[in-house]
């Protein structure tokens, strides 16, 4: 790994932020891009080679695919969160978030509107992983082929590990962000809600229980039990 660029793809409200924070600190200014915006990858393309050679780590809330715009060795690096959890974890996110476009387009409407109207809730970590598609084969073709860690949220600091294992970071120290406090649980959200979140994360399910024995793999791999 002492040569591959580091790709971090950071699918929204599964801890990435958190990682984020760590994993800039592990590397110099100019060994890092983000690209969230399109503004940022349209930067992050037009790069000379010398200037692409730099960069050591790649963050952004993009598809699997960063990699065609680089030369040499690479590996992509991310978290999945279980997928009810993310959902309702963006719900109340967006909810405390006032004067943000999603909080004016969703607050007061219920859950149950925001399940119906934001794309975010159907199969998202799948659209990631595969490319844009909501293609499970390809996703979980892709997290066994170019991803070195798939980190999961509900085990943080067992995914930390992993990762500074693989990259030789060395940095447990991290403070957590965009946690959404007093967010109700998801035993308290009616079962039929939940059961419109399932139906609304079928692929994501599959993905996620997948990632999870690839966590196993590489925790077993690294000796980290």
């Amino acid at each position: 790994m002492e040569n591959h660029k580091v790709i971090f793809m950071h699918i929204p409200k599964t801890a990435g932020r958190t990682l984020r924070s760590i994993l800039e600190k592990s590397y110099s200014k100019d060994e890092v891009i983000r690209t969230y915006s399109t503004k940022q990858i349209e930067r992050f393309q037009s790069l000379s080679k010398n200037e692409k050679d730099q960069i050591k780590l790649i963050i952004g809330h993009n598809y699997f695919g960063m990699h065609e715009h680089l030369d040499g060795p690479f590996s992509y690096i991310t978290m999945l969160r279980d997928p009810i959890e993310r959902v309702l974890s963006l719900y109340y996110f967006i909810l405390r978030e006032p004067g943000t476009p999603m909080y004016k387009k969703y607050n007061g409407k219920g859950l149950d509107y925001f399940l119906d109207e934001e794309p975010q809730t159907i199969n998202w970590q799948t659209r990631f992983v595969s490319g844009g598609e909501l293609d499970l084969s390809k996703a979980k073709d892709h997290l066994k082929k170019y991803f070195s860690v798939v980190g999961i949220s509900e085990r943080f600091d067992e995914s930390l590990l992993l990762i500074e294992k693989e990259l030789g970071i060395k940095n447990l120290n991290y403070k957590s962000f965009n946690v959404t406090p007093n967010r109700p649980r998801k035993e308290e959200i009616s079962p039929q809600t939940l059961k419109r979140i399932e139906e609304n994360v079928t692929l994501d399910l599959e993905l996620y229980k997948y990632a999870l024995e690839l966590f196993e793999e590489k925790s077993n791999e690294l000796k980290l039990k």
